[in-house]
């Protein structure tokens, strides 16, 4: 298991490259440099080893913080409101990192924002006064190609590709569809407003919509044996605690 702080809990005295290499030193390991800089060089912060944190952004910190939770390589990083001290566009980079981590390790993140668990998560758990009130998983369904010139996607969203001019039957097809709206309905070409409108109903670039469905079956759980689930004893070492 590694572990990710909302404060960082990063130590002012130590370098970066010492910052990280304490999770391994508390394990009774060497201090490993060539693998403290391959981690660094996946969290964005190549030759970032000999600065002092007292001269990084948060954002920096927080990533510091992920190169130490993945020093040790666990198969298992839980993150606590890891961006509740950062800006948007900074919480935005700690979760695309996260977000690439994914790839290779289960990573559970407690938030409390919305957006970005419905941006990032392939998997949504909320809780509600110490019980799970909703457990839905990420998917993905294709746009339905309704003619040469324009797809619908979802079931109220109709999608005209540029460059694409309608024809007498389309047209027709579409008047139909409009019908069937008992609201105003917006038609927008102003690119920046789209570009919301996309992220707003969460359309991808291939024109596939994500929404959320209940999860059906429930991962299989696995089985540790006794030498996997043994705990490793910390020690600080002496030189550290001087």
């Amino acid at each position: 298991m590694g572990f990710i702080f909302q404060e960082y809990n990063i130590l002012n005295e130590f370098s970066v490259e010492d910052n990280i290499a304490l999770a391994l030193e508390l394990q009774g390991k060497p201090k490993d440099k060539a693998l403290i800089d391959s981690l660094l060089s996946q969290v964005q912060l190549q030759n970032f080893a000999k600065r002092k944190p007292n001269t990084l952004s948060g954002g920096q910190k927080q990533r510091v913080a992920i190169a130490r939770a993945l020093v040790k390589s666990p198969d298992v990083i839980m993150a606590d409101e890891p961006t509740g001290a950062l800006d948007s566009n900074t919480g935005k980079q700690v979760f695309d990192t996260l977000k690439e981590l994914s790839k290779d390790k289960l990573i559970i993140v407690v938030s409390h924002d919305r957006e970005f668990a419905e941006m990032y998560a392939d998997r949504i758990i909320e809780l509600q006064d110490g019980k799970v009130i909703s457990d839905v998983t990420k998917n993905s369904t294709p746009a339905t190609k309704a003619s040469a010139n324009y797809n619908i996607v979802g079931d109220d969203t109709l999608l005209i590709p540029s460059g694409k001019s309608l024809t007498t039957a389309d047209l027709k097809a579409i008047n139909g569809f409009l019908s069937q709206s008992q609201q105003d309905i917006l038609i927008c070409r102003n690119s920046k407003d789209n570009t919301n409108i996309k992220k707003l109903i969460k359309i991808n670039d291939d024109n596939s919509q994500d929404n959320f469905v209940p999860i059906a079956n429930q991962p299989q759980q696995r089985q540790y044996t006794s030498e996997e689930s043994k705990f490793v004893r910390s020690k600080l070492p002496l030189r550290h605690a001087l």
